[in-house]
C-alpha cells in the first residue's frame, strides 16, 4: 500500500472518529423526573358567586434535557391521577371525579410532540413553546403553551400556564343548583421541579 493510500485511510478514520466522539462530547443529556413534593399544578374555574380552585395532589413525569444545548429531548410526558384532584371540599371532589369519569379513565396525560426553546433574559433560563397532546377521559386534543425553564444546581424548574375549554373534553357539570353556573374556561398553572 502506498503512502497516499495510507494517508487517505487515516484521514477517513479520523473523520469517522470525530463524527462519533464530537456529539458525545458536546451533549450533556440527562434524565429528569418530576418531584411531586416540590411541584404544584393548580386549576381554577369560575362559577356563580365564586371561583373553584384546586390542585393535583400527585403528578408523575419524566424528561430528558441537554443542559449544554438547552434542549428538551422527546418524548416528555406528565401524568396526573384524575381521582387525586383536590378542591378542598370532599363533596365537590366527588362531583369532579364523576365529571372526569375517574373510575374509567384514571389518568390525565400530557405528551409533548415539540418543545422549542430560546434563551430568556436570565442566563440560565429558557423561554420555550411546548406543543403536545392532552388526554382527558378518552378525548385527545392538541394543546400549546409557553413554559419557562430555569436550570438550577440540582434540577430544572418549569413554570407556566394554559387555558382549556371544558366543552373540548366533554366535561359537563354532573349537578345543577338552579342559578348555579360554571364557566367553560379552565385556567391551569404549574410550577414544577424536576430532579
Amino acid at each position: 500500500m502506498n503512502k497516499q493510500a495510507k494517508e487517505s485511510k487515516l484521514l477517513i478514520f479520523s473523520l469517522l472518529m470525530l463524527a462519533v466522539i464530537q456529539p458525545c462530547a458536546s451533549a450533556e443529556l440527562r434524565q429528569y423526573r418530576l418531584d411531586p413534593e416540590k411541584s404544584r399544578v393548580s386549576f381554577e374555574v369560575g362559577a356563580t358567586f365564586h371561583s373553584v380552585r384546586g390542585e393535583a395532589k400527585q403528578a408523575e413525569g419524566n424528561v430528558s434535557f441537554d443542559s449544554k444545548a438547552g434542549a428538551v429531548e422527546l418524548p416528555a410526558q406528565i401524568e396526573i391521577p384524575a381521582a387525586l384532584l383536590d378542591t378542598g371540599m370532599e363533596r365537590r371532589d366527588k362531583h369532579l371525579r364523576k365529571m372526569l369519569q375517574a373510575d374509567d379513565y384514571p389518568a390525565i396525560l400530557w405528551s409533548a410532540s415539540r418543545v422549542k426553546c430560546e434563551p430568556a433574559e436570565a442566563s440560565k433560563t429558557l423561554s420555550c413553546d411546548a406543543s403536545g397532546t392532552l388526554k382527558i377521559k378518552n378525548i385527545e386534543r392538541d394543546v400549546s403553551f409557553p413554559v419557562l425553564l430555569t436550570q438550577q444546581e440540582n434540577g430544572i424548574r418549569a413554570e407556566g400556564s394554559l387555558k382549556l375549554a371544558r366543552k373540548d373534553f366533554d366535561l359537563k357539570t354532573p349537578f345543577t343548583f338552579g342559578i348555579m353556573r360554571v364557566d367553560q374556561e379552565i385556567k391551569i398553572e404549574f410550577d414544577t421541579f424536576w430532579s
